[in-house]
């Protein structure tokens, strides 16, 4: 087994299990970025929910950021250590702020500890369209992409978005949110 860079991309990365389309990505030979901002511009038409542990990987927040400009909705939770970056421009903040705000908010909800989510789930709320889950081990981020071992799945259930938006609003309005 290799790892890092040297790592070669043997694994199949479109499966259905169940009946629902899966894809399987590691990095860095995977380039979870493109994959990230492929599902953006391809999946989201409507609403797209985060909750992320590490978001300094701008590539994906100006696709995000293109959507949302487009008139989608993005709402978002970050860890209170990953706060500066791309929270701060998606907050309205610095010399690339987005114009309204996002909203975004940081965890405070467990105190001193981490919370450590990692995923993304698009049009949770339109079942006509695609609603989409992206979960795994992968943080936005340059180290992710380019020499972290780290994996990405993405899934395409709107059961699975369902499950996923649950949490999200949970942990949201525990961060402070206000759910309308």
């Amino acid at each position: 087994s290799k790892f890092g860079p040297a790592k070669t991309d043997n694994v199949p990365h479109k499966l259905n299990i169940n009946g629902n389309a899966v894809e399987v990505y590691f990095t860095p030979g995977d380039n979870g970025t493109l994959q990230l901002q492929n599902l953006v511009t391809n999946n989201f038409d409507y609403d797209c929910f985060f909750s992320i542990y590490v978001f300094t990987d701008f590539n994906i927040s100006n696709r995000m950021k293109s959507r949302f400009t487009g008139g989608r909705s993005v709402r978002g939770v970050f860890d209170r250590d990953t706060a500066n970056g791309v929270f701060q421009e998606m907050k309205g903040f610095g010399p690339f702020a987005w114009n309204p705000p996002a909203d975004v908010l940081i965890d405070f909800a467990e105190g001193t500890d981490i919370f450590h989510h990692k995923y993304m789930i698009i049009d949770p709320l339109h079942t006509s369209s695609n609603p989409v889950v992206e979960t795994g081990s992968y943080n936005y981020s340059n180290a992710a992409n380019n020499s972290n071992d780290e994996n990405m799945l993405i899934v395409y259930s709107p059961r699975i978005a369902n499950l996923y938006v649950q949490e999200w609003y949970k942990r949201y309005k525990i961060s402070g949110g206000a759910i309308v």
